[in-house]
């Protein structure tokens, strides 16, 4: 009977394990008109990096792979093509080319970009390096009771761990 619970609880263990995946791979960002672009188990399988509303449901543009804020819109590039979102009616035109979404962009007076163009690696450094660059600076605290705590080898790999972090460009 033991050994059976034992395995019972060996597998449950297993498969949910597998279905985990690691927090600190998710970001979500605000756009300036309050859309969501998503990096979020949830969509992932199916629509990768998306651009929605905050009703789950309501995507609007999936596998997203740039994006570039305009006034009250965003221009970007999914899977599907080049896209212009509204932010105001929430809808979607989608280009065949650059060049073409440059040329709606501009035909709708949207005016240049008010913010720079970003990927999801800049939409996961806006989300994350906040939190690293503080954490950082609470370890490096001489009397922090974590530090304290850890062996030699965890403080060396954390020091070392902030150290590489703090010394990385700007992005």
């Amino acid at each position: 009977m033991r050994i059976g619970l034992h395995a019972i609880l060996l597998l449950a263990l297993a498969e949910a394990s597998l279905l985990a995946t690691a927090g600190l791979a998710e970001w979500e960002i605000r756009t300036p008109g309050g859309a969501l672009i998503s990096y979020v188990d949830t969509f992932l399988a199916k629509h990768g990096v998306c651009l929605r509303t905050a009703r789950p449901e309501t995507i609007h543009m999936s596998h997203v792979e740039w994006w570039i804020p305009h006034r009250n819109a965003l221009a970007g590039k999914a899977r599907k093509g080049f896209f212009l979102f509204d932010e105001t009616s929430r809808s979607a035109l989608l280009f065949a080319t650059e060049q073409e979404l440059n040329r709606a962009v501009s035909e709708r007076r949207l005016g240049p970009p008010s913010g720079a163009r970003m990927t999801p690696a800049d939409g996961w450094r806006q989300v994350w390096e906040p939190v690293f660059a503080q954490r950082c600076q609470q370890l490096n605290l001489p009397d922090n009771p974590e530090l304290q705590a850890a062996d030699q080898a965890t403080k060396a790999q954390m020091r070392s761990f902030c150290e590489q972090f703090q010394k990385r460009p700007a992005q």
